[in-house]
C-alpha cells in the first residue's frame, strides 16, 4: 500500500513553508522559525515520526524589499534530495516556478529525488509569482493566460520525461528540443503533482495536470461551489483530483491560552514592516486603508484588524486555533466541507508539532479521518 500523500488516510496532513525563515508567521517573537538546516531536518523527521503524509516547501529566491527581509531559505529540489536519505515514509515535495526551471532539468532532478527516496518524490508546480524575484533572472512574466499556456506545455514535457523511455523530439510554442530523454525514469507510475489555483484558468490547468488542488478557505457556500466544480470537471476528465487547503495552527492546552498566544505573536509582536508590504502587495483594499490615513468606521476597522491579524498569524492561510479538541473539530469541519487534506504551519515547528500530533491526531483517528 502506498504511503505518504498517496496513502490511505482520508484527510491528508503535511507541513508547509518550513524551509523559509519565519515560515508563514509574520512575527518578531524570539521563538519564530529560523529555518536553519538542522531545524528543517528536525521538522520533517518529526512530521514523519508522527505519521504526517507530506512535507511541502515554498520556492523563494530572495526575501522582501531592499533589506531582503526573511531572505534565508533553501532551494527545494536539492533540499528534497538531501532529505531523502534522512526519512523513510513521508512524501518529499519540491516546488518549481515554471518560467525559471526547464522541464528537462526538473525531470532529471526529480527522478533523482524519487530514486534517492525510494519513490517518495512529489512536485508542486507554480506558473508564476513574484516579479521582484523573477527580476533576478532577467525574466518578465507573461500575462495570466500566457503563464498557464507555458505551464501546460511544461507539465506535458515533465510528465513524459519522468516516465523514462526513448529519446524524442519536441517542437512546441515555447519549448524546443531534440533527442530529449531523462533516464532513469521515476520509480512511481506517476509522481504526485500539486498546484494552488484560484482563478478559472488556474483551476482548469490544475484539473488537467494535478492530483491535488490547493485553494483557500472562504465561505461555506463558496467551498461547496468549489467542491462541486472540481468533482464535476474531474469526472468529465475521467480522473479524481483531491481538494486541499493551507492552515496555520495555534494549539494549546486551552482555547484561551491559544488565543492569547495568537494575539501576542500576530498583534503585539507582528513584523509590521513585512506585514505592510504583504498587505500592500496582495490587496488593493489593504493598500488603500493602511497607507492613506483615511478615517473608517468601527465595523470596517474591525474587519481590517482581523485581516491584519490573520496575515500576521499565517500570511493569509486559514487559522486553526484553540485546545486540541477545538483544533480537531475545526479540521473535521474542513473535511465535512469537502477538503481532502490540509497543510499545517506553526510559529515554531519543532516546539509545537509534537503537542499537536500527540493531542489532535488521536481525535482525528477517532473521527476516522486518520488511520
Amino acid at each position: 500500500m502506498p504511503s505518504g500523500i498517496l496513502g490511505s488516510d482520508p484527510f491528508k496532513l503535511g507541513i508547509f513553508c518550513y524551509n523559509v525563515e519565519g515560515g508563514v508567521a509574520l512575527t518578531t517573537v524570539p521563538e519564530r522559525w529560523r529555518a536553519r538546516w538542522d531545524d528543517i531536518v528536525s521538522a520533517v523527521q518529526l512530521a514523519e515520526h508522527y505519521g504526517l503524509d507530506f512535507a511541502l516547501p515554498v520556492a523563494r529566491w530572495r526575501g522582501y524589499g531592499e533589506d531582503n527581509r526573511r531572505g534565508h531559505c533553501f532551494e527545494t529540489m536539492t533540499q528534497a534530495a538531501a532529505l531523502a536519505s534522512l526519512t523513510k515514509r513521508i512524501t518529499l515535495f519540491a516546488t518549481v516556478h515554471v518560467p525559471l526551471i526547464h522541464p528537462l532539468l526538473a525531470a532529471k532532478c526529480m527522478t533523482t529525488v524519487d530514486h534517492a527516496s525510494q519513490g517518495r518524490a512529489g512536485l508542486n508546480i507554480v506558473a508564476g509569482w513574484n516579479q521582484e524575484e523573477f527580476d533576478m533572472f532577467g525574466h518578465s512574466q507573461a500575462d495570466h493566460a500566457g503563464r498557464y499556456a507555458q505551464a501546460r506545455e511544461w507539465s506535458e514535457l515533465f510528465s513524459r520525461l519522468t516516465k523514462g523511455g526513448a529519446p524524442f523530439d519536441h517542437e512546441g510554442p515555447i519549448y524546443h528540443g531534440r533527442g530529449m530523454v531523462a533516464v532513469p525514469g521515476s520509480l512511481q507510475p506517476r509522481m504526485p503533482i500539486l498546484n494552488a489555483a484560484f482563478s478559472q484558468a488556474g483551476r482548469e490547468f490544475a484539473l488537467e495536470v494535478s492530483d491535488f488542488l490547493f485553494t483557500l478557505v472562504t465561505s461555506s457556500e463558496q467551498i461547496k461551489r468549489d467542491v462541486d466544480f472540481i468533482a464535476t470537471r474531474s469526472a468529465e476528465r475521467g480522473k479524481r483530483v483531491g481538494l486541499m487547503t493551507t492552515c496555520y495552527v495555534v494549539c494549546r492546552s486551552t482555547r484561551q491560552e491559544a488565543e492569547d498566544y495568537h494575539q501576542y505573536y500576530a498583534n503585539e509582536m507582528a513584523d509590521h514592516t513585512l506585514l505592510e508590504r504583504t498587505l500592500a502587495a496582495k490587496t488593493t483594499a489593504a493598500r488603500h486603508h493602511f497607507t492613506d490615513g483615511q478615517q473608517i468606521d468601527a465595523a470596517e476597522q474591525l474587519r481590517l484588524d482581523n485581516i491584519r491579524l490573520h496575515y500576521a498569524g499565517g500570511n493569509g492561510s486559514h487559522p486553526v486555533m484553540g485546545s486540541p479538541q477545538d483544533v480537531a473539530e475545526q479540521l473535521i469541519e474542513l473535511s465535512r466541507l469537502g477538503f481532502n487534506g490540509s497543510t499545517l504551519s506553526f510559529v515554531n515547528f519543532t516546539e509545537e508539532l509534537p503537542f499537536f500530533c500527540k493531542t489532535v491526531l488521536p481525535l482525528l483517528r477517532k473521527a476516522k479521518l486518520r488511520t
